[in-house]
């Protein structure tokens, strides 16, 4: 079911337990862009079948906002026009000829393509196994990218980012809505979440660029100005701690010094993330 943001804006929630992220569609007067594909074919209908019973106009494009399996697999349900980053469809080309039975799942982990989870979701989004090649972009570009759907416009950006090497965000100034796929999100290192520094002060400072009052990250529910301002704050809180710090001791004693106080949970998470 689509969740309502605005009279042009939607979303059909995540399923974090079958990694399923978001998936993001701007309704314009004569066509629709969806963010993200899916994880699978039958996670791209479902968006389409929403589309169709509430008599949306028809969906143009595509947008992938980056190449992780989980975004892009679902590409070869949508007619439109796919498009993603020259960086994302270089990517994903690692994706090329798996095979989805039990022996190319397997392999696929070996070479750290996937993880036992994301066997665990594929196997269970995907009843025939076999040979499958989900990359099919219609457009590859560079920088910046404006798509007009009648009435509204969505500029498409990429972003440098703490997730992964590639990363598209989608802004809709008429909405004041911008679409962050996983480009807010921390990577796994070590067995721990990590955000790289310079990438992490990079995103903030393009993201502070834009006036938005709705913000959707792909695994998570729409969040408003003040709750993603909140979260701005940790990753900030959590860069000037740590600054030149060799041990998350240090990291902690700053802290303290700063706030005069013991670091909650929360902000441990964020202190312990930002150190190599």
């Amino acid at each position: 079911m689509l969740e309502k943001v605005t009279e042009r804006i939607y979303y059909l929630m995540n399923d974090n337990n079958n990694e399923r992220p978001a998936i993001g569609i701007v309704k314009g007067e004569d066509s629709c862009l969806v963010v993200d594909a899916g994880n699978s074919p039958e996670h791209g209908k479902t968006m389409l079948r929403e589309v169709e019973k509430r008599n949306f106009p028809p969906v143009k494009y595509v947008i992938a906002t980056h190449h992780h399996w989980d975004h892009i697999f679902g590409l070869e349900a949508f007619d439109g026009t796919k498009i993603a980053s020259e960086k994302t469809c270089e990517l994903a080309k690692i994706y090329k000829g798996i095979n989805l039975d039990d022996k190319g799942l397997e392999l696929a982990k070996e070479k750290n393509i996937f993880n036992a989870h994301a066997i665990e979701c594929i196997n269970k989004e995907f009843q025939d196994s076999g040979s499958f090649a989900p990359i099919n972009f219609d457009v590859a570009f560079t920088g910046e990218l404006k798509l007009h759907l009648g009435g509204i416009t969505c500029i498409v950006n990429e972003i440098i980012n703490p997730h992964r090497e590639d990363g598209t965000i989608v802004y809709v100034p008429e909405e004041k809505t911008l679409f962050l796929g996983d480009a807010a999100y921390g990577r796994s290192k070590n067995g721990r979440n990590y955000y790289d520094r310079e990438k992490t002060s990079a995103l903030l400072q393009e993201v502070d660029t834009y006036d938005a009052e709705y913000y959707l990250c792909s695994h998570e529910s729409i969040c408003d100005k003040e709750e993603m301002q909140s979260y701005w704050n940790d990753l900030n809180m959590g860069l000037a701690m740590t600054k030149g710090c060799s041990s998350i001791e240090e990291a902690i004693t700053n802290f303290e010094k700063h706030y005069n106080k013991n670091p909650s949970k929360n902000d441990l998470f964020f202190l312990e993330s930002f150190m190599d």
